[in-house]
């Protein structure tokens, strides 16, 4: 096998890979979210401690990114993204071993962090292994992971979970990421040092002066940005956390058939990559002008909710659907695109960690706060909420559009594809 992987183009390696590893960590990190209302009704937790655990998790993740970002850009990425596998492996076993809501809340925190060293280290890898040419298609690629990824997760803990128990939920898939921690030890050592490629991108590359931090972080309109994807990480994340819990309460069904028909939504998800092919191709609006239509169109599903879900339950599930498509849409744009503009700057990972790390400040607001708010005042106060947060969306991507513009028409940024 060994030999078979040094065959493929480091670039091809280091893609494929990095694709399986993050697959494999929603597995890691998504399985308290899907197994939460089995773990609640097992463990006698109440919706706050069940919604505090989930937040745990978002909050660390999203610290954590904020520094795995700007270590990856000066460390080697290898070396984080190995460590990062080991920590949430290690983290998923204590979950499973565990019924003591502290030690549940201690192993999810070290799951975050560990979670945290994935994603900016591996924009790095790429952006060092992949022309500049591919990788713009490349990240659309890797949207697939939160799909199939997310999916996935909530099919495999629903099967664990209706067949043995909620624990076996953790277990097998730390089974998973010690898998792929051997899988990225091979290609780690098959793709050569870090230090090589880099010397041999700073060498094929045109020389261009210093961009100031200034333009980096203002001028592209940076601020905004992370706003709007603080508002999408409330938003999408808190469709996905909350989702079971709300289909069990409105069709009155089982936790194990909620969490089953929950799935459908992330697997539906992985349309939004056909539908961002869709509007770049027939649209030449820039990022943020895409995001604000799609907070637009977010905005209606909610209000489709608000109208008639009290009508027709079942039906709040495809609007639901509708609104977690386009919001896996905005997080392709914001999360996957946005950093790739970076890259000859050499500050690639630390803008992946910076919009990882406002994605998942709104998941640790979307897990306790929209539990919080459905305790005390109902789902009829959460949908209210979303519609709001569409809105609010809306608005700042539209007013991010102008600068990002600007910073786009520098011809500091990667070609984008057409």
């Amino acid at each position: 096998m060994h030999r078979g992987i040094k065959r493929l183009e480091p670039c091809w390696q280091i893609a494929i890979m990095g694709w399986s590893v993050y697959f494999i960590n929603y597995f890691l990190r998504y399985n308290y979210s899907a197994a939460m209302v089995v773990i609640g009704q097992t463990e006698g937790l109440d919706i706050h401690e069940m919604g505090l655990i989930a937040s745990i998790l978002f909050a660390t993740y999203g610290f954590g990114q904020f520094f795995s970002g700007f270590l990856g850009d000066r460390l080697n990425p290898k070396a984080l993204v190995f460590c990062g596998i080991l920590g949430s492996t290690a983290s998923n076993v204590l979950m499973g071993v565990s019924s003591d809501i502290s030690v549940m809340r201690l192993a999810w925190g070290l799951n975050g962090i560990s979670s945290s060293l994935y994603w900016g280290p591996i924009v790095q890898l790429l952006s060092l292994y992949v022309s500049k040419e591919r990788l713009r298609g490349t990240m659309r690629v890797f949207s697939y992971c939160t799909a199939f990824g997310q999916a996935g997760t909530y099919l495999l803990t629903a099967w664990l979970i209706a067949r043995f128990s909620w624990r076996l939920s953790f277990f097998v898939p730390a089974v998973m990421g010690g898998l792929s921690a051997v899988g990225w030890l091979i290609v780690s050592h098959t793709t050569g040092p870090v230090r090589v490629r880099k010397e041999q991108r700073l060498a094929g590359s045109v020389s261009r002066p210093a961009i100031p931090q200034s333009t980096l972080y203002w001028k592209s309109g940076l601020p905004l940005i992370l706003f709007a994807i603080l508002l999408m990480g409330i938003l999408q994340n808190g469709l996905l956390t909350w989702l079971p819990q709300m289909t069990m309460d409105s069709l009155h069904i089982e936790a194990a058939h909620a969490v089953f028909l929950s799935a459908a939504i992330p697997l539906m998800n992985s349309t939004s990559v056909w539908m961002l092919k869709g509007i770049e191709r027939h649209s030449k609006s820039n990022d943020m002008v895409n995001c604000g239509r799609l907070f637009a169109c977010s905005a209606v599903g909610m209000l489709l909710v608000i109208l008639l879900g009290s009508f027709l339950p079942v039906a709040n599930i495809v609007f639901y659907a509708l609104v977690s498509v386009l919001a896996t849409g905005i997080n392709t744009i914001l999360i996957s695109y946005v950093p790739c503009h970076y890259t000859e700057s050499g500050r690639s990972s630390t803008i992946a960690g910076l919009t990882n790390s406002a994605a998942y400040l709104g998941s640790a607001l979307s897990g306790w706060g929209l539990g919080f708010a459905a305790g005390n005042w109902g789902w009829e106060c959460v949908n209210g909420l979303l519609l709001a947060l569409c809105l609010l969306g809306f608005v700042v991507s539209f007013a991010a559009s102008l600068p990002w513009r600007r910073f786009i028409d520098k011809k500091r940024c990667p070609n984008r594809e057409n």
